[in-house]
């Protein structure tokens, strides 16, 4: 069963609309959240904190699961 709280890097991508090498360097940068890491090719980012970060660039966000 998938958690909706979490999201893959594809996922947060298509949220945030850049591609995987714009994230990889906001989150690098400090620009962005930083994901939650649990091995060398499992990491996710929780959906709470990318759309707070949305919401403070003025994107509405509707809050819910996709």
């Amino acid at each position: 069963m998938k958690n909706p709280e979490r999201m893959n890097a594809r996922a947060v991508c298509e949220m945030v609309g850049v591609g995987k090498t714009t994230l990889s360097r906001w989150v690098e940068e400090g620009r962005f959240p930083g994901p939650v890491v649990l091995g060398p090719r499992v990491r996710y980012w929780l959906r709470p904190a990318v759309e707070e970060w949305l919401r403070e660039r003025g994107v509405k966000v509707d809050g819910g699961a996709e």
